[in-house]
């Protein structure tokens, strides 16, 4: 899906409306988003705004901002969750604004999880500013369980206004 700009073409949930994820991707699918705003999407338990499970999914030139990963108290992932769910996941996020995000739990920014498989993040030349969690990880969690791997890679970012324990937390669990 392309837009025109930085942000230029907007996908957004009416704030009236039912909560519900702007973005969910699955099955082996390859997907890229560039030059959209993705704003105000309510989803759990796995990203607010974009989910891939077992995909990939490139973001790029994109503003994912003001996205709540929620419903309980175990959410990650307010604006972007990518997951592998016992296959292969690959997220990775460019020239990018991540901005004012939120989770009940972890990764209130991007929440990046390997859970019986493999998930790769990849994060360059983009701004995360504002993301916030009721726990730890406010920026990005980056995660690995059942005998998976979860591999962040980084570069030319800009980290801003993260409350909170630990804006960028990598760990297993």
């Amino acid at each position: 899906i392309q837009g025109t700009d930085l942000g230029g073409v907007t996908v957004q949930r009416d704030s009236g409306a039912a909560n519900f994820r702007l973005f969910n991707i699955s099955g082996s699918a390859t997907v890229t988003l560039q030059g959209l705003t993705i704003r105000n999407g309510r989803g759990g338990p796995y990203g607010g705004g974009v989910q891939s499970t077992n995909s990939s999914l490139t973001i790029e030139d994109c503003v994912v901002a003001d996205n709540v990963a929620t419903f309980s108290s175990d959410q990650q992932g307010g604006g972007i969750a990518g997951v592998s769910n016992n296959g292969a996941a690959t997220l990775v996020v460019r020239r990018s604004i991540i901005r004012d995000n939120s989770a009940e739990a972890q990764g209130g920014g991007i929440y990046n999880w390997g859970n019986g498989g493999s998930a790769s993040l990849t994060l360059t030349d983009s701004t995360l500013d504002g993301n916030a969690t009721t726990s730890w990880a406010s920026a990005i969690l980056n995660q690995a369980s059942n005998g998976a791997t979860a591999t962040l890679v980084a570069s030319g970012n800009t980290f801003s206004n993260h409350p909170g324990s630990g804006a960028v937390v990598v760990g297993t669990g």
